[in-house]
């Protein structure tokens, strides 16, 4: 029973996680990109895309982030901006400190 009410309510409680987030400029990386996957999986994708976006200016080195974003950009059929992030991408990450290989830089790009 609980569960069924959270379920319906959960679109009103994302609102007020987003709307507190972005009331809070302290808000950090990680919770934007809790926000996101939140959005994300009720279909929000272009809230999504704005949180991921947040995500990735207070954290430029994690590639989660970027990953997440241009994903939710893609949807949107934003190509310049998808292709503007992969770029930001590429620029950004140290691949020996984030643990992603060559593999992981060509698929971003060739997407």
């Amino acid at each position: 029973m609980q569960e069924e009410i959270l379920r319906k309510r959960w679109p009103y409680c994302l609102r007020y996680g987003l709307l507190a987030a972005h009331l809070d400029s302290r808000t950090p990386a990680e919770e934007w990109a809790h926000w996101g996957d939140e959005s994300r999986k009720l279909e929000l994708i272009e809230e999504a895309a704005a949180c991921y976006g947040r995500a990735v200016k207070l954290d430029v080195k994690n590639w989660k982030y970027y990953e997440r974003r241009i994903e939710m950009l893609d949807l949107l059929s934003l190509r310049p901006l998808a292709m503007r992030t992969r770029l930001q991408a590429a620029q950004m990450i140290n691949p020996s400190q984030a643990g992603v290989d060559f593999e992981w830089f060509h698929e971003l790009i060739k997407t």
